[in-house]
C-alpha cells in the first residue's frame, strides 16, 4: 500500500480525519507541556470489595464460583496490527513473551484458555466444555494468524473452538 493510500485509509478510519487528529494531538501536547492534568478535580479512592485468605472457604468458594462462572464466557482477542511500531516484522500475536523459549504470545493466550477450560470441566463435570476464543484480525494479519495456528496445531485448543472475524473499516463504521 503506498503513503497516499495509507494516508488516505487513515483519514477515512478517525472521526474528523487526519485534521482532527493533528488538532487533538497538538491540544494534548499543549495541555501537557502546560502540566494541565485531566483528573483535576477527581480525588482516587480504593474500590470496595473483598479481602480473601489464600485457601480458606471463602477463597475455595469464590473460586469455584468463578469457574462457573467463566464456563459460560467467551473469549475475544483483538489481534490485528503489525509488529513494525515495535521492531517486529511479522504480527503481534507472533512476539515472544519471554526469550528462553521465544513463545509466541498467542501460544501463552491459548495456554492459559487451556488452563481455564481445564479448571471449568473439573468444577462443572463437563470434560467435553469448551471455552470459546473469538481472534479479531485485520486485513494484513488475518493470513499470518491463521498461518501460525495451524503451524501450531493451535497451541492445543481445538480448532472449532476457534473463531477468526477480519475487521473492516470505513468512513461509516468509525
Amino acid at each position: 500500500m503506498s503513503l497516499v493510500e495509507q494516508l488516505a485509509a487513515t483519514n477515512a478510519a478517525y472521526p474528523g480525519g487526519l485534521e482532527a487528529y493533528v488538532l487533538k494531538a497538538r491540544t494534548l501536547l499543549a495541555d501537557s507541556a502546560a502540566g494541565t492534568n485531566p483528573f483535576d478535580g477527581y480525588t482516587p479512592s480504593v474500590p470496595s470489595g473483598e479481602d480473601l485468605l489464600y485457601g480458606d472457604e471463602e477463597y475455595k468458594g469464590m473460586e469455584a464460583l468463578g469457574a462457573e462462572s467463566a464456563a459460560r464466557l467467551g473469549f475475544v482477542l483483538v489481534a490485528g496490527g503489525l509488529g513494525e511500531r515495535l521492531g517486529y516484522s511479522g504480527i503481534k500475536v507472533e512476539l515472544p513473551v519471554e526469550l528462553a523459549t521465544g513463545k509466541p504470545f498467542l501460544h501463552m493466550y491459548a495456554e492459559w484458555l487451556l488452563a481455564l477450560q481445564h479448571r471449568c470441566r473439573k468444577t462443572t463435570g463437563d470434560s467435553q466444555l469448551q471455552v470459546p476464543l473469538a481472534i479479531m484480525t485485520s486485513g494484513d494479519t488475518d493470513a499470518p494468524t491463521r498461518a501460525l495456528l495451524e503451524k501450531h496445531n493451535y497451541f492445543g485448543l481445538d480448532p472449532k473452538q476457534v473463531m477468526m472475524m477480519i475487521a473492516s473499516f470505513n468512513e461509516t463504521s468509525c
